[in-house]
C-alpha cells in the first residue's frame, strides 16, 4: 500500500470493553518497515487501567488478497507485547485516516495471574 509506506508514525484513539467494563485508550506507534511497527498504548476503563508496549505485524497475506480482489482498504494484523497479544484490522478511509479494530488478551498488571480480554474500535491517523 503506497500510503502506508509514506507513513512513519501513527496516533489513535479508541473506545471499547475490557472484562465487562467500558472505557477508552490512546495508542502511538512508529513503523520500522512496511509490515512492522513498535507501539505503546494506555487505557482507562471502569475496573481496569491498561498499558502495553508491543509490536504490530501486518499480515502479508493481505497483499495477496488485495492482488486477487483489488481491495486494498482492508489490512489485518497481529500484535504481541508486554503484557498482551491480539489480532485486529485496519480499514483505510484515505491516505492518513483508518478505522482500527483490536481484540486482545491481556495479563492483569495488579495480580500478574489473571488474563482478561479487551475489544476496541477507533480512529487512527498516520503521519
Amino acid at each position: 500500500m503506497s500510503f502506508l509506506l509514506a507513513a512513519i508514525c501513527y496516533l489513535g484513539l479508541s473506545g471499547g470493553v475490557v472484562d465487562h467494563s467500558s472505557g477508552g485508550s490512546v495508542r502511538a506507534g512508529v513503523y520500522a518497515d512496511e509490515f512492522f511497527a513498535v507501539e505503546v498504548d494506555a487505557g482507562r476503563y471502569e475496573q481496569h487501567t491498561t498499558g502495553a508496549v508491543g509490536a504490530l505485524w501486518r499480515w502479508q497475506g493481505a497483499e495477496i488478497y488485495n492482488r486477487f480482489f483489488g481491495y486494498s482498504k482492508f489490512d489485518p494484523f497481529f500484535t504481541v507485547g508486554v503484557p498482551k497479544a491480539g489480532v485486529g484490522a485496519f480499514y483505510y478511509l484515505d491516505d492518513n485516516w483508518a478505522i482500527r479494530a483490536d481484540v486482545d488478551a491481556r495479563l492483569d498488571l495488579e495480580t500478574w495471574r489473571e488474563v482478561w480480554c479487551s475489544a476496541s474500535i477507533g480512529l487512527q491517523y498516520d503521519f
